[in-house]
């Protein structure tokens, strides 16, 4: 199962389609609406399964881990546009990155490429 972070936007809900039709499953995270598109509500039950996720919530994207069996993580969710400081904007949007980039459950060190336990390896994507 990928995660998809931001997965109900533009990008992301076109870029689950494709994953979908690679014959994987996804879940989707949003940080506001959870409302699927028409081209993927048609899915199976349990292919598509949609997270509410704030990207600098950590806890919360572990708890998705702990749900789901992912096997690998595309990351194209942003920090919220509607914050007033550039620098806060920023430093959440690296936390996002950093906390997508040790993926839940997939015995990853960030950067590393390699699987550092016996869990079956994630496959890690980012849109920056």
């Amino acid at each position: 199962m990928i995660l998809i972070t931001g997965g109900l936007g533009s990008i992301g809900s076109h870029t689950a389609r494709s994953v979908l039709d690679l014959g994987e499953s996804v879940v989707l995270t949003a940080h506001r609406s959870t409302a699927l598109p028409d081209y993927l509500a048609g899915e199976p039950g349990g292919r598509v399964v949609v997270e509410p996720l704030d990207t600098t919530d950590e806890a919360t994207f572990l708890d998705i881990g702990k749900r789901h069996e992912i096997t690998g993580i595309v990351h194209l969710a942003a920090a919220r546009h509607d914050l007033p400081d550039p620098v806060e904007y920023l430093r959440a949007d690296a936390f996002g990155l950093l906390t997508t980039s040790t993926p839940p459950g997939c015995g990853r060190t960030p950067g590393s490429g390699r699987s550092t336990t016996s869990r079956a390896p994630c496959r890690t994507t980012s849109a920056g």
